[in-house]
């Protein structure tokens, strides 16, 4: 637990294990895709409205968060983890793509989903 000094004495703050921020980095990551696919889908007037506009400031904000977030984790864990975290994304982007893209999920997405999930399996036991 951290602590945090406060006027009539200490808080105890909760802290995230180094992996559990690595996935929340993976998570960032696969959002932040969404949104710039979200951005690049659209039709824009001018050119430059496709690089300034709220989606892609904010998904390039989150990918840097991402970047952050990793260091902080690498910090702490072990670095043999961090690919096997990180591969994560992959998988949340095919899901995330489905429910907000409806793409179509076809044997080769979900081969290559069973794949990285078996490598993760494998490399945990």
């Amino acid at each position: 637990m951290a602590m945090i000094l406060k006027s009539g004495g200490m808080i105890k703050m909760p802290t995230f294990a180094p992996e559990y921020l690595m996935a929340m980095a993976a998570l960032a990551v696969a959002v932040s895709q969404i949104l710039l696919k979200f951005a690049a889908n659209r039709k824009y007037q001018k050119w430059w409205q496709a690089y300034l506009n709220t989606k892609v400031i904010l998904g390039y904000a989150l990918m840097g968060f991402s970047v952050l977030m990793n260091i902080l984790a690498f910090r702490e864990v072990n670095y043999k983890w961090g690919p096997v975290i990180a591969s994560s994304s992959y998988i949340f982007v095919l899901f995330l793509g489905r429910l907000f893209f409806k793409e179509r999920l076809s044997w080769q997405r979900l081969l290559g989903a069973g794949l990285i999930i078996s490598g993760i399996l494998v490399f945990s036991l």
